[in-house]
């Protein structure tokens, strides 16, 4: 006797399951999920049909959840755009980045990026979309304030300052809680590095000390004077500038002296100006008498810059003009004192006492005098 196999002629025998053949015969169970003869009709749904339907179900609550988060993100943002003075910025000629745009310039604030940490907050490295390297000042958490009007009007002005001695604001970003603001990068790292790391070299000269402090003078003259409006930096004494370079020591440190007495760092360089020590506490090597003649004037005019009166201060314009009289003299002294043919023009002459001759003009002069300063508008910020 020869069996048919029911399950391989499906138009004669009908199954609406799972086909089994039997001798004689076959079975035809119902697929998972559903009942009832298989043989003739399956009641309930599939168990794929099932899952079709939850994964939609899933999938659409999925896109909710996400598009409300979406939204409130969205919301976040213009909240804080406005909060932070967007609606005035935005009309300024200031550049306003997306927080998405620092995000990925910074490799959202990779360690890799970091720069350095602040009172005010993080530094990273960044890369916008057109290559420009920028550095990324991110705040704190704890410093959530809102920017006032004034800050709003000030960053409108600092972002068109172009100095060469000034790094400059290229824009900012509203959409966080605290703005976040975005600088041109500087490659070679910060003055506070160059002034207290050990294992930078560019500050052990006075050539190079010199120069730094002639070219801050002229930033900082730039702002009183130059700008418009005028840029008042209330937080930069330059006298304590002038100390912290020639001392490399930060400003609110303390000597303590033999009787265990703990006096200031400002105090402590004032004292040694009138005990004539002021090798004693200087950061570098002084070259020769020339230099030191130089040094004692320079911390002369910052001991002036540390009067507690602003009347009796001289402006960032005098001593702009000051410190770059005395650069451009140890120059040419400096390009004299390498010319043999200078030398041998000028026979026994020494350098030195040429360099007296032009010091003493340039504490004494007839209408340039460090000693006796005219009181500006801006003098009293310095």
């Amino acid at each position: 006797v020869t069996d048919i196999d029911e399950c391989k002629e499906k138009e004669r025998y009908h199954c609406e399951g799972t086909c089994k053949n039997t001798f004689g015969n076959y079975t035809c169970d119902c697929p998972i999920g559903m009942h009832g003869d298989g043989k003739v009709s399956c009641q309930g749904f599939r168990i794929t049909t099932i899952a079709a339907v939850l994964i939609n179900l899933y999938c659409l609550v999925y896109d909710f959840f996400f598009h409300k988060i979406g939204i409130k993100k969205e919301r976040r943002k213009k909240r804080n755009f406005f909060n932070n003075g967007g609606m005035i910025l935005k009309h300024q000629r200031v550049r306003i980045f997306s927080e998405a745009e620092l995000i990925k310039a910074t490799k959202n604030y990779d360690k890799s990026n970091f720069l350095g940490e602040g009172g005010f907050g993080s530094v990273y490295r960044g890369v916008l979309s057109d290559d420009t390297q920028v550095a990324v000042k991110k705040p704190k958490e704890a410093d959530k304030i809102r920017v006032s009007q004034e800050f709003q009007h000030e960053m409108g002005i600092v972002s068109q300052i172009n100095h060469k001695n000034v790094v400059k604001i290229l824009g900012l970003c509203l959409q966080t809680k605290v703005p976040l603001l975005v600088y041109e990068f500087v490659s070679n790292g910060t003055l506070f590095h160059h002034i207290h790391s050990k294992s930078s070299q560019v500050l052990k000269t006075w050539k190079n000390c010199l120069r730094i402090a002639a070219e801050t003078a002229s930033a900082l003259d730039y702002f009183h004077s130059l700008a418009s409006p005028p840029i008042i930096h209330g937080d930069v004494n330059f006298g304590v500038v002038l100390v912290e370079l020639l001392t490399g020591v930060k400003p609110g440190s303390h000597k303590t002296l033999a009787s265990n007495e703990k006096i200031s760092i400002i105090q402590y360089f004032l004292s040694s100006i009138e005990d004539y020590s002021l090798r004693q506490i200087l950061s570098f090597e002084v070259a020769d008498e020339t230099e030191m003649e130089e040094m004692e004037i320079v911390a002369e005019l910052a001991s002036k810059c540390l009067r507690s009166s602003c009347l009796n201060r001289p402006t960032m314009r005098q001593v702009s003009e000051e410190l770059d009289r005395i650069k451009k003299l140890h120059d040419n002294l400096w390009a004299q004192e390498n010319s043999e043919e200078t030398e041998h023009l000028l026979g026994d002459s020494s350098v030195s006492n040429r360099f007296q001759h032009a010091t003493a003009e340039i504490a004494h002069p007839e209408t340039h005098s460090v000693l006796s300063f005219d009181i500006e508008n801006y003098g009293d910020s310095m």
